[in-house]
């Protein structure tokens, strides 16, 4: 079997399918000394090394970073009759090629110790020696395979090394809100995060920030939307970028000249956002996962997923509710960790335990239904607003930002300015004083002896 052919054939589809889930998965599987060929183990070198620092791998890349003559790599490209949806094909090929080799050669140096014996006491070193054979002689499946350590330790080096050089930190998502990128240093790619409040909050209005936030001309989101339409979420996300009430975009007779032009140019910004909607009901998390999945590898530069909301999500037939909502957020946990993007996914708060409280700033364990949300996510986000329980609150038009829980990061607060219906920046120190001094009134005062 010509395994040489199948490590082109590998890397052609690499170069050319860029960061799909699949392509993920194989550089996960691969390692440098599994090609046969040291033209191709450099190439392979080059593809994970760019990989593993958010940069792009094309074949003009790998050309520059091996220092292989350009016209040869384009060549093998152009002769390839590869195809991008078969790199895991090609990756399990190369891999088996690189067993066999092993089992030959470890055969070859049994049957020369065979022929070489010359004592019976050799015998059972022999027999040590071919079960040793048989035994290293893998069967090749999908599974990832158990590495030693020392090689894990190898690649961490390198990981540190670019830790050092600002890489890890080019890889982390950034949503464009200062106050929430200086408390997170950027989401990292795995992240869970939870977005949870009491009805009038902001959640969804918060996550549509995130998304217009991470979206630019080359990068943008995927979200599900199973209680809003298409339309009503783009209407928000304009009406976001303008920073106009929302009924201005409902009623938009009414706008004033100035309002039609802040809403025009938000309409501009919107359309070269490149993120996707999708508005369809009844969805179940496997069904999110699958269609999360392809999206990503048809739009690898999709860089966050949010789903509105997990009350919409179709459970399957647990006995429970809590556990069936358990398995949701594992199964969008694993999404993100499979295709290296952070999930946003919405969810209620018990409201009733809330309102019992003075304090009404929800903590982690509030979260409606399943205490296996608190446990899958990373981060769990609470928008709260004083002002929705007492409209005389000095906080009135600020926004609290609570981080409940950070895996990754410090609990804590940060401050956003509500106004028009939609979040923006504001002075976090002006913030954090109006929204303590309802605190300092109501804390119990010291008593005087």
């Amino acid at each position: 079997m010509n395994y040489y052919s199948y490590e082109s054939e590998l890397l052609s589809a690499l170069m050319t399918a860029g960061a799909t889930p699949d392509v993920i998965e194989v550089i996960g599987k691969l390692e440098p000394k599994m090609f046969c060929t040291g033209a191709f183990r450099d190439m392979f070198i080059a593809v994970r090394d760019l990989y593993s620092k958010g940069l792009e791998f094309d074949f003009i890349s790998i050309a520059e970073k091996t220092g292989i003559d350009l016209s040869g790599v384009t060549e093998m490209v152009k002769n390839s009759t590869g195809h991008a949806s078969l790199v895991k094909f090609y990756g399990k090929k190369v891999r088996q090629g690189f067993y066999l080799r092993n089992a030959r050669n470890e055969f070859s140096r049994a049957i020369k110790s065979i022929d070489e014996c010359s004592d019976e006491s050799m015998i059972g070193d022999i027999a040590t020696q071919v079960e040793s054979v048989v035994k290293n002689l893998v069967v090749e499946t999908d599974d990832k395979k158990p590495r030693l350590a020392r090689e894990i330790l190898e690649q961490y080096v390198q990981i540190v090394d670019d830790r050092c050089n600002g890489a890890e930190e080019q890889r982390r998502l950034r949503v464009g809100i200062d106050a929430i990128d200086e408390k997170t240093h950027g989401f990292n790619l795995t992240d869970l995060i939870i977005v949870a409040g009491a009805p009038g909050m902001g959640k969804t209005e918060l996550m549509m920030k995130l998304v217009t936030g991470a979206s630019n001309e080359d990068q943008g989101a995927l979200v599900f939307s199973m209680e809003m339409d298409e339309y009503q979420l783009i209407e928000r996300s304009v009406a976001i970028e303008a920073n106009l009430p929302l009924s201005c975009a409902r009623s938009p007779l009414g706008m004033k000249d100035h309002e039609w032009g802040l809403f025009s140019n938000a309409m501009d910004v919107i359309k070269d956002k490149q993120f996707h909607v999708l508005d369809q009901a009844g969805l179940s998390a496997d069904e999110i996962y699958a269609k999360a999945v392809d999206h990503k590898s048809r739009y690898p530069k999709t860089n966050l997923i949010c789903i509105d909301y997990v009350g919409l999500i179709k459970t399957g037939k647990a006995d429970r509710h809590d556990i069936a909502i358990g398995d949701i957020s594992r199964r969008l946990k694993q999404l993100a960790k499979d295709i290296k993007t952070p999930v946003v996914l919405l969810a209620q708060i018990t409201s009733k335990d809330v309102e019992r409280r003075v304090n009404k700033r929800p903590l982690a364990s509030d979260l409606k239904d399943s205490s296996r949300l608190q446990d899958d996510a990373d981060w769990i986000i609470y928008p709260y607003r004083e002002e929705v329980y007492d409209e005389n609150t000095p906080s009135r038009g600020i926004a609290e930002v609570i981080f409940a829980k950070a895996r990754h990061g410090s609990t804590g607060t940060v401050y956003m300015e509500w106004s028009n219906g939609h979040f923006s920046e504001t002075d976090q120190a002006h913030a954090s004083h109006l929204c303590t001094l309802k605190d300092e009134k109501q804390a119990p005062k010291k008593k005087r002896f």
